[in-house]
């Protein structure tokens, strides 16, 4: 058993299911190989340890490389976990085609319009959108569907607040104690002033204030 694949593994997974996934390797391994890895979701607070046993393995059309079947052998504390974070890997990639521009992941709190009291985490943006995390806690409107308005002012010091308006692309609906809703809005018609903005949280320039807003812009 191998404790870590860093030395035999690319960086990237070609295809990833519940039951297991395929990995692009260095080198061919025999049926019957147990590693450790470690697997990773944008939306997941940590990484998930996991052991994994080769099923399969043949030539990649990659030059050089193998493909590997991988099966996942979680452990009964783990399975839970493993089972959690896959839910957030296939929302996150369910919609991926909608995305035109490649996001930045950010943590940046956000408030609603409407609700000041509720919050949404953006976690990633770029010129062309963003992803939202909502809490568990949190009920959106009942009307909130795909080609639903939504806007995000920006309000940074010094500055008068800005709107970067969009709409709803995807909602992806959480499992209630299991994985969080999670929304994401494409901008649509943003001018150099609204880029300027998205280009400074991305930097990480602090802003004043984040407000979400589900509807016509005021």
């Amino acid at each position: 058993m191998f404790k870590s694949a860093r030395s035999l593994i690319t960086e990237y997974t070609t295809s990833i299911s519940k039951g297991g996934c395929r990995l692009q390797s260095k080198q061919a391994l025999p049926v019957g190989t147990r590693f450790v890895f470690e697997m990773y979701a944008t939306n997941a607070e940590a990484p998930v340890e996991v052991e994994g046993e080769v099923i399969w393995c043949g030539p990649s059309s990659e030059s050089g490389l193998h493909e590997l079947g991988i099966r996942y052998l979680p452990s009964e504390e783990k399975r839970a976990a493993l089972e959690k974070l896959l839910e957030e890997i296939f929302a996150e990639h369910r919609y991926e085609k909608a995305r035109l521009h490649p996001r930045i992941p950010v943590n940046l709190v956000a408030r609603d319009a409407l609700s000041p009291e509720q919050r949404y985490l953006i976690r990633d943006l770029s010129r062309g959108g963003m992803g939202l995390r909502v809490p568990a806690e949190t009920s959106l409107p009942a009307d909130l569907q795909p080609q639903a308005l939504a806007s995000l002012a920006v309000h940074f010091a010094g500055e008068p607040p800005l709107e970067v308006g969009g709409e709803v692309v995807w909602i992806a609906y959480g499992r209630k104690g299991f994985t969080h809703t999670a929304i994401g809005v494409a901008f649509v018609g943003i001018g150099l002033q609204h880029q300027q903005a998205i280009d400074g949280l991305i930097q990480l320039r602090r802003p004043v204030d984040l407000t979400i807003i589900f509807g016509p812009r005021r």
